[in-house]
């Protein structure tokens, strides 16, 4: 995984902490990549048509209608789906030698249902990425 891949799961399992959500979901992870400034996320999004606003704020709405642990439980580690959408990632990233991991995080986020829908509402696809 790159460094920037790193940080964006680092910070969404703390944002997931921070929120007390029972799992760390793609959601939190496409939230950390569309913060990032100077990352790469957004300029594809611009590249295919979205706006980060457009796609930043549903998955703030989204976090935000996650379940919530109540007491001091902490979140559970990555949740299998997000797992799942990690390792298809750098998969693709291998079979196509490209370092840039990030662009594939954001593909594999298009197959799932909740950060996915956000995506494609946005007008971001595969073929526009």
């Amino acid at each position: 995984m790159t460094e920037r891949v790193q940080r964006s799961a680092q910070h969404a399992y703390s944002r997931a902490l921070r929120e007390k959500n029972t799992s760390v979901e793609p959601k939190h992870v496409l939230a950390a990549l569309l913060e990032q400034d100077q990352g790469v996320v957004p300029a594809l999004l611009t590249r295919a048509g979205g706006r980060r606003p457009g796609v930043l704020s549903p998955v703030e709405d989204q976090i935000a209608r996650l379940p919530r642990l109540s007491g001091s439980g902490e979140a559970q580690p990555l949740l299998r789906s997000l797992r799942s959408r990690m390792l298809v990632a750098a998969r693709r990233a291998q079979k196509l030698t490209d370092d840039y991991v990030v662009e594939h995080v954001l593909l594999a986020m298009l197959d799932d249902s909740g950060a996915g829908k956000i995506l494609r509402d946005a007008k971001v696809t595969r073929d526009r990425c």
